[in-house]
């Protein structure tokens, strides 16, 4: 069979299974740097092959998947999975990933263990890691650059939320400047994760 090309609509549910019942595709087909592609492929096909591959749906007992996308996975998202796992790590399984990841800022483990929270455990991740492999009931896009190449849509995933956030490893400034810059979106993240578990039903 040729590869069909298909919209990063795909991109948290066509693992290797996938890819070999609906054709080859890289990131760089399914999240291309320009923005979403066109799904030329018939759709009721794409759909049901992913179906078919077995991803697991999350029972009542199970925590619920939530996935934090953004470029890098090097600063906000990896604040967000912290401090999910902080604030819900009793209701909520964490992750992190990047379109194109880049190795976690160290201020980004200083500011976040100034609030007494470590991320010692936690790692820079591809997207790619995770297709075909889990399946997530919120995806939360944090960065404008993750935002404008991914979809809006996930096939399987309930929720995708988008919070704006600056990066802060692009503040240009003094080095305390710097450092006060991750602090704000340190706090924004937290206040945005305790606002939005208390609006998620138990």
């Amino acid at each position: 069979m040729h590869p069909l090309p298909f919209s990063n609509s795909l991109l948290t549910h066509v693992g290797y299974a996938g890819r070999r019942a609906i054709g080859s595709c890289s990131v760089s087909d399914v999240c291309p740097p320009d923005g979403p592609g066109v799904i030329k492929a018939n759709m009721k096909f794409i759909l049901t092959t992913i179906e078919g591959i077995g991803i697991p749906m999350a029972t009542s007992q199970q925590k619920r998947k939530v996935l934090f996308l953004c470029t890098g996975n090097s600063c906000r998202s990896q604040m967000a999975e912290a401090w999910l796992r902080h604030h819900g790590g009793d209701r909520f399984e964490a992750f992190s990933a990047g379109l194109d990841p880049k190795p976690i800022h160290p201020l980004t483990a200083r500011v976040l263990s100034e609030k007494s929270i470590e991320i010692g455990g936690q790692r820079s991740k591809d997207v790619t890691e995770y297709l075909g492999k889990e399946r997530f009931e919120y995806v939360i896009v944090v960065c404008d650059g993750a935002n404008r190449s991914c979809p809006t849509a996930f096939p399987g995933v309930t929720h995708r939320l988008f919070w704006p956030l600056d990066d802060p490893a692009a503040f240009e400034g003094d080095e305390e400047a710097v450092i006060n810059q991750f602090r704000v979106i340190r706090d924004q993240i937290e206040r945005l994760i305790r606002d939005w578990l208390e609006e998620i039903p138990e």
